[in-house]
């Protein structure tokens, strides 16, 4: 009988068995390890041990923390995917963390945000990338030339487009160089460009470029020039702003474009102006720090004031090389086109086009093919399409619940007066309804490819305003002076169109309201817009007594101050469907402040990007008298394009129901 040394209890030979020993692995975990050796070397074991540390549990605590040192990682995925102490991104904060495909391209703080990982799903906030300790890659495409696809450009119209865009671009740079020029380049945050998303200020919704301020709590984006304007807002204007980010002191510089790419490319600009022997010299106006306005935003206001002359010019035949194909509207300010494939006709329209004039082109709907665009092919088409459109009432300016049946009696009203829908809360007033944007979701070229393929055909002045489209299994490349397809091929280009825009007459409008068949707006983007189909309303079942209509229109063109030349097209028997007032961009500040003081604008809304007001004779007249601002009134005739330069104010009301198709460029 054997003895336990420990216990002092007896026990058999046969009971024996392996001892487990207690030891702390290299991560501080307590292990049990089997050993068969003596009750005494155990015990001695176990001894030294404990005699090795002032404890146990000091050992424990000391491995265990060796174990949580952190590692330093990039956020790769969306905010949801992270644990709650991990602030979420305004977009990440408002979506459901179902929606994983928007999150992928769409979280603030994916690829630019670093956390310190420690292990079983446990982080914590560390920082945000800089361009020093950035290693992830660049879409290629970002700074390759013609990434794109298009055909090379000739050497004239390469030197043309570049000479325009050139000193816009050393402009810009050297804006941003001034903004940096404050910051080392280890504070400024270096975000990855994320292929087919496009990055915006969430102020003003204008593209970002490079440079930006974003909000290191939420990720809300300003750009450069909204970051001006916020610095000096009082304390009660920060409070009643509508901006969705309260972290006023949170905004750090961000940037996309490595700025040694930058610099590498304005060398080379500078080298290829410098040969073409065109000064680059652009000075950035001082300007005082108390003005709203951004030094960048004010220096392209003065330059646009320089050349303001030419977009006042009253034009003449000597400028149209004497081409009887080219005439002048609105006592000479408005260039009109009777042909536009000529060399001339091109050669006057780059010219007058550069100067930000309007321009009116006719006599294009026979070039198309008529039975394309007619009333009831739309009808059979988007009544048996997916994507129903929606109408709006011109009036109260409300979408209408729509479905087939509504659909239907918006096209059977379309020149039948008698059969027009009828807003019964209001009396039964016959709603004068438009739709607009359509298709609203999907690529035109999807959904109407041989309308598509009939309008690029024939398109005026084509090598503006041709896109690129796939038609037939047969590929055809956008027109080299459209600059947006030679965009660089990651980058997501806007939806220029085409579109189409489908309404009613607006003389039968009952509303007290002055409305147009579009209000008063802005676009960003060059514009052409043809009248594709004038239908006249009439009673009957067929529609054919439009003897109403046609007086009430001869009545409206009258009083409208339109211009001889255009009146003769009246009498000449062509068929008017639209009345325009396009304004020059320049006027946009007075156009502002008129329509604030005269339709009693609330503050701090925008009484042109609202596009709640339609100026009437007597609006247009106090324009030009307090402010000398005049408008270039205009009929666009069946099969007229209008040209309308980016920037410009313009309005427009529906003489007949019209079709028109417009696309940006």
């Amino acid at each position: 009988m054997e003895t336990d040394s420990n216990a002092n209890t007896p026990r058999s030979d046969a009971s024996i068995q392996p001892t487990a020993l207690l030891s702390l692995d290299t991560n501080g975990f307590i292990n049990a390890t089997e050993n068969s050796t003596s009750d005494s070397s155990i015990n001695n074991n176990n001894k030294r041990l404990l005699d090795s540390s002032a404890s146990s549990e000091q050992v424990l605590i000391k491995r265990r923390n060796k174990l949580l040192e952190p590692t330093i990682v990039t956020q790769q995925n969306y905010c949801l995917s992270y644990p709650n102490n991990i602030s979420r991104c305004i977009d990440c904060q408002t979506a459901s963390p179902n929606d994983f495909a928007m999150h992928l391209t769409g979280c603030r703080f994916q690829h630019c945000r670093t956390l310190k990982y420690f292990g079983d799903n446990t982080y914590e906030f560390e920082g945000f990338t800089t361009s020093i300790d950035w290693q992830a890659p660049d879409p290629e495409t970002l700074t390759t030339p013609n990434s794109s696809g298009q055909p090379p450009l000739n050497i004239l119209d390469a030197n043309f487009i570049f000479k325009h865009i050139a000193r816009l671009f050393c402009l810009m740079f050297q804006h941003e160089q001034s903004e940096r020029s404050t910051y080392d380049d280890k504070s400024i945050i270096r975000k990855k460009y994320m292929a087919g998303w496009r990055e915006v200020c969430d102020e003003c919704l204008t593209t970002l470029f490079n440079c930006h301020y974003m909000c290191k709590q939420c990720g809300y984006m300003i750009c450069i020039d909204c970051s001006k304007q916020l610095v000096y807002l009082s304390v009660e204007q920060k409070r009643k702003s509508k901006r969705f980010c309260p972290h006023n002191d949170s905004f750090c510089l961000a940037e996309f474009i490595p700025w040694d790419h930058l610099l590498k490319l304005r060398s080379s600009v500078i080298d290829h102006l410098s040969k073409l022997k065109i000064d680059y010299s652009i000075k950035l106006y001082n300007s005082s720090r108390a003005e709203n306005l951004s030094t960048f935003i004010k220096t392209l206001k003065m330059k646009r004031s320089h050349e303001a002359r030419d977009i006042q010019k009253v034009w003449s035949s000597i400028d149209s090389n004497n081409d009887p194909n080219i005439e002048f509207y609105c006592n000479g300010r408005l260039p009109v086109f009777n042909e536009w494939t000529s060399e001339n006709a091109n050669h006057v329209f780059q010219k007058v086009w550069s100067t930000g004039c309007p321009v009116l082109v006719r006599q294009v709907h026979h070039k198309l093919s008529k039975t394309l665009w007619l009333p009831s092919a739309f009808k059979e088409h988007m009544i048996d399409h997916r994507e129903t459109p929606a109408l709006y009432d011109c009036e109260t300016l409300s979408p209408i619940a729509t479905d087939e049946s509504i659909l239907t009696k918006f096209w059977d009203g379309f020149e039948r007066l008698n059969v027009r829908l009828r807003d019964e809360e209001n009396g039964g007033r016959q709603r004068i309804l438009k739709l607009k944007d359509w298709p609203t979701k999907k690529d035109f070229a999807s959904v109407f490819p041989t309308l598509l393929h009939d309008l690029m055909n024939n398109i005026p002045f084509s090598d503006y305003t041709r896109r690129s489209y796939t038609y037939e299994n047969v590929e055809y490349h956008g027109g080299p002076m459209n600059i947006v397809e030679r965009l660089p091929s990651c980058l997501v280009k806007p939806d220029l169109g085409p579109k189409l825009y489908i309404a009613y007459s607006q003389l039968g409008s009952q509303a007290q309201k002055k409305a147009g068949t579009t209000n008063l707006h802005i676009d960003v983007s060059d514009a052409v817009n043809v009248l594709v189909y004038v239908g006249i309303g009439g009673y009957g079942d067929d529609g054919s007594d439009n003897e109403d209509e046609i007086r009430q229109v001869e009545a409206e063109i009258l009083q409208s101050n339109i211009d001889e030349p255009q009146l003769q097209r009246l009498r000449n028997g062509e068929r008017p469907g639209a009345l325009w007032h396009l304004f020059r961009s320049d006027d946009a500040k007075k156009i502002r402040e008129y329509v604030g003081r005269a339709h009693r604008k609330a503050a701090g809304s925008d009484t042109i990007h609202d596009q709640t007001a339609y100026l009437e004779k007597e609006d247009l007249d106090k324009l030009r008298d307090w402010s000398k601002v005049e408008s270039y009134p205009m009929l666009q005739f069946l099969g007229d394009a209008v040209f309308i330069p980016s920037g410009a104010p313009h309005q427009v009301k529906n003489l007949h129901s019209c079709i028109k198709i417009a696309e940006d460029f």
